[in-house]
């Protein structure tokens, strides 16, 4: 997974020449990549799988907005700032 990684930031590296941000696909959605970008300081877009209760929640509705969730999996609690655009 660390190559994994690392493979990932490189490219992160040379795409923001271009742009700001990394936009990667639902098979990125895990703590490890999350945290690993976040400590990276790297802004990133990944879809989110709308999977149990508390997410569940949180994307109902219909109308765009920012909202905090505690990613739990293995390993720490990681909090992200989710952006809600419906």
């Amino acid at each position: 997974m660390q190559r994994c990684l690392a493979s990932l930031y490189y490219f992160i590296r040379i795409g923001n020449r271009l742009r700001r941000s990394g936009h990667l696909d639902r098979g990125f959605y895990s703590n490890e990549v999350f945290s690993y970008l976040q400590n990276k300081n790297i802004p990133h877009i990944v879809p989110v799988r709308k999977h149990g209760k508390e997410l569940k929640k949180i994307l109902r509705g219909n109308h765009s907005r920012y909202a905090q969730y505690t990613m739990k999996g293995t390993g720490e609690p990681l909090d992200l700032t989710l952006a809600i655009d419906v």
